[in-house]
């Protein structure tokens, strides 16, 4: 009766019974925000119960599925047991691969291959890490100088140079973290 209905009215189903496939950034971080809260008031279990029934509701919003993955690594280690935590790494890593396959924002995929090579690193998968990332190495091309100049441009000078300011944080960061 469904697609009768949706033919009739000339929509998809999915408008029909009101479903959305992919929810939007401000829905995200609101979810993010509260599932995190939920993590340090919530048994886990409960909370990880509840993360899976969203997965599989935006099991094609690549966004969600990458900031489920993060509240999964970050709250792991409230599992009960060891191999509970390798169980929660290994579900983030089926994310970040999900992510990947479905996400056509470069950035985006770029996360999700450091965030899956996190996970095979604490999981003691080095060698899978080094697959993962050989050959990715890419020239990378700051955009804080063109928005800086945009702003500067625009007359916002004191934004200008915040942007600046956080790009030469953004790097001295990274060296930093070269050096160790």
């Amino acid at each position: 009766l469904l697609p009768q209905l949706a033919t009739f009215f000339n929509i998809s189903i999915d408008e029909l019974v009101g479903y959305e496939p992919q929810m939007t950034k401000t829905d995200i971080r609101k979810l993010y925000t509260q599932i995190s809260h939920d993590f340090s008031k919530k048994p886990f279990h409960e909370v990880m119960e509840y993360c899976r029934e969203i997965t599989k509701k935006y099991f094609s919003c690549a966004p969600l599925l990458f900031q489920i993955g993060c509240l999964y690594v970050n709250h792991c280690a409230f599992a009960k047991t060891p191999p509970e935590t390798l169980a929660v790494l290994e579900e983030a890593i089926d994310l970040f691969i999900r992510v990947k396959e479905e996400s056509d924002q470069v950035y985006l995929i770029n996360q999700a291959v450091n965030m899956e090579a996190f996970c095979l690193l604490k999981l003691g998968r080095e060698q899978e890490v080094i697959e993962l990332l050989s050959g990715s190495i890419s020239l990378r091309i700051a955009s804080e100088p063109l928005l800086s100049q945009s702003y500067k441009m625009a007359g916002d000078v004191e934004k200008a140079k915040q942007i600046l300011q956080a790009g030469i944080y953004q790097i001295t960061i990274e060296l930093l973290n070269l050096l160790l």
